[in-house]
């Protein structure tokens, strides 16, 4: 991780407008507390957010509020609708003195958007790319690698549940040591992707309520 942090502020000039730092569930990283101090050494004036469901925050130990008070580390909570006191972990955050904001701000507000696959990849990737809000808008980068959107990047999890298997090729992403410059790597990114044909944008269906998953492929096609 800090190879490719230092990697991206080389490519980037140090400056990035906002870094999130997500999981899965970023508290459940034993090293979370060194992943904010390298995160911050990258980028120096970005604002970095740790993005949690909040679960864990009464948990934490004094050092990682610490870290996140020098790095100036935000931290975004996830309210879901489920029987827990979010109350309790806003108050720890305020007499922590750490900058916190809420990801939703309700329960009525807690919906998901289904992003529709076509599992036989024949979407057209131009525009499946020009009609996605994810595209060169939700980069992930993940070993040594940055991605146009995070779908990408995670299909890996779905292609093992399902036993299926949407390719990812090397022009699905951008290798952040092989680019000679940032404009290089930024430009490729806004590149409609191959793997964007498995995409089917106009399928997508937005505010689903909030339920626990059955892990049923139908949720994802």
């Amino acid at each position: 991780y800090e190879k490719d942090m230092n990697r991206m502020s080389y490519l980037l000039n140090g400056k990035s407008g906002v870094i999130y730092l997500v999981g899965g569930e970023p508290l459940l990283c034993e090293d979370v507390n060194e992943v904010c101090k390298i995160t911050r050494r990258a980028f120096p004036e970005s604002r970095i957010i740790l993005l949690s469901n909040g679960l864990l925050i009464n948990r934490m130990p004094e050092e990682f509020f610490e870290v996140c008070r020098e790095e100036s580390i935000v931290v975004a909570v996830t309210k879901y609708p489920i029987n827990f006191d979010y109350d309790k972990v806003i108050e720890r955050l305020q007499k922590e003195g750490l900058e916190y904001d809420y990801m939703r701000m309700s329960d009525e507000g807690c919906t998901f958007n289904k992003y529709v696959l076509d599992l036989d990849g024949k979407q057209e990737a131009y525009d499946s790319f020009t009609n996605c809000g994810m595209a060169n808008q939700c980069h992930l980068v993940k070993n040594g690698r940055i991605y146009t959107c995070s779908v990408i990047g995670c299909i890996e999890h779905f292609n093992k549940r399902f036993d299926q298997n949407l390719e990812v090729t090397e022009d699905d992403y951008v290798d952040i040591y092989s680019v000679k410059s940032g404009e290089e790597m930024l430009k490729k990114l806004a590149t409609p992707a191959p793997f964007c044909r498995y995409c089917d944008v106009h399928a997508r269906v937005e505010n689903l309520p909030f339920e626990i998953s059955k892990k049923e492929i139908s949720e994802w096609v």
